[in-house]
């Protein structure tokens, strides 16, 4: 088990896939059950763009009680056009899946980001040493990055802006 919201577990699975588990509420447990007994709902998060599952590294999932899930993954096929193979931020929300560091060409962070975090209100903060994800920030020391509504923003832009 990696997180726990509420009634939702996310889990990692060997060759970097992703699942969320909805347990059921309000079960009454015996000393022995089944896993298919507490899942609701099963569902990969990284089933890349062929179905098949992604061809990287996906992991550090956090889980918000809206069933919000934000991760770091290394793979190129997980969303169109993020080819960059470095780490990238992912949140997956209502069905659909994002990549929050697509970086000015839109091919992805061009240095890793880790250690995503989400709040109830979906909010997403994170580090990053990529160079390419806002104009102005290009010192590629590690700085801290916020994802609120749709709007990337820098926490740490230094002095002028690098």
């Amino acid at each position: 088990m990696i997180t726990r919201t509420g009634n939702r577990r996310t889990f990692m699975l060997g060759g970097g896939l992703l699942l969320v588990c909805v347990l059921m509420v309000g079960v009454v447990l015996p000393s022995i059950v089944s896993a298919r007994t507490l899942v609701q709902e099963l569902r990969c998060l990284t089933p890349g763009l062929d179905g098949i599952g992604g061809d990287g590294w996906s992991g550090k999932p956090q889980i918000n009680s809206k069933g919000q899930v934000v991760f770091e993954s290394d793979a190129t096929d997980l969303v169109a056009g993020i080819t960059s193979g470095s780490w990238n931020i992912y949140l997956y929300d209502n069905g659909t899946l994002s990549c929050l560091t697509p970086g000015t060409g839109g091919n992805g962070a061009n240095n890793e980001s880790f250690n995503a975090q989400i709040n109830e209100a979906g909010q997403v903060v994170f580090c990053s040493r990529a160079t390419n994800l806002l104009a102005g920030i290009t010192s590629g020391e590690s700085n801290i990055y916020l994802y609120d509504n749709g709007v990337l923003s820098c926490l740490t832009p230094g002095t002028g802006g690098s």
